[in-house]
């Protein structure tokens, strides 16, 4: 009754359930089949599919299929959260595409998602392994300023 209330239906919590379990295990395209039905149901996806969906395709690399998933979801009225939005950057990160994190980073602000210490480490982590260390320190100092504490990652 509680999911009813905000407006989260069961079926899309069970989709949601097996699909993060079928990318648990590597079965990417028994995830995406799984998807595909759960749209043509008319059962929406809520942030939290988008995320599981959008994770395993930055994982593996797949940075095309995931702007275009990301794409559907903002088609769709889903809003990215700060969680969504580092799932992005680090997949740009893992396929070197640092220019598409910044962006990622400037647009996530700029659309009241305020950058957390995880989407800071993403983009200094992406910086140093560009030999950009000016950029870094200067992303860091920023974080500081900010109130955002560093971690251990940091």
């Amino acid at each position: 009754m509680e999911m009813k209330g905000r407006g989260i239906h069961a079926y899309s919590v069970i989709y949601t359930s097996l699909i993060l379990g079928l990318c648990c295990v590597g079965e990417w395209e028994e995830a995406e089949i799984l998807f595909k039905e759960m749209l043509n149901q008319g059962v929406h996806p809520t942030i939290v599919t988008f995320s599981v969906l959008l994770d395993e395709l930055c994982k593996t690399g797949k940075m095309d299929e995931a702007n275009k998933l990301y794409k559907l979801m903002i088609q769709r009225g889903v809003q990215p959260n700060t969680y969504t939005y580092s799932i992005l950057m680090d997949g740009y990160c893992l396929v070197g595409r640092i220019h598409d994190v910044e962006k990622l980073f400037v647009s996530m602000a700029s659309k009241g998602c305020m950058p957390n210490v995880v989407s800071y480490n993403i983009l200094i982590n992406g910086y140093c392994k560009n030999k950009k260390v000016d950029k870094a320190m200067s992303l860091y100092r920023e974080m500081i300023s900010k109130g955002s504490r560093p971690n251990v990652v940091t």
